[in-house]
């Protein structure tokens, strides 16, 4: 398991940096979202530019996360996801929970347009 954090103010910035998101390392996403999907965040993004493949046990580390903000409707926002997973998140009806941007920079624009500029 392999990633970046970064918290700017209230934004949480979490990098994945696994070409695949699946078995075991679905379970230490979910364990690292416990802790860092907390209600005082106004988004919390996930990077996903260098996930190639994603399996079930992979979507279920990302329902987590929403799982854990939605009550404080704190959104979880996907950047950089290739075609081939929005299409399994499309078909399972998954993509209707989650904010998408093409790129971490339109993601934080849209939350914290001063945050462009750090």
């Amino acid at each position: 398991m392999n990633y970046i954090l970064e918290r700017r103010k209230n934004l949480v910035i979490f990098k994945i940096r696994n070409p695949k998101i699946e078995g075991v390392i679905s379970a230490h996403y979910k364990a690292e979202f416990l802790i860092f999907c907390q209600p005082d965040l106004d988004a919390f993004m996930i990077d996903l530019s260098e996930v190639e493949t994603i399996d079930s046990a992979g979507f279920g580390a990302l329902l987590l996360a929403y799982r854990q903000l939605k009550e404080s409707g704190t959104p979880v926002v996907l950047c950089n996801v290739n075609d081939y997973i929005k299409s399994l998140m499309s078909m399972t009806q998954i993509d209707e929970l989650f904010d998408f941007y093409d790129n971490l920079q339109d993601a934080l624009s849209e939350y914290d347009p001063e945050m462009l500029s750090k």
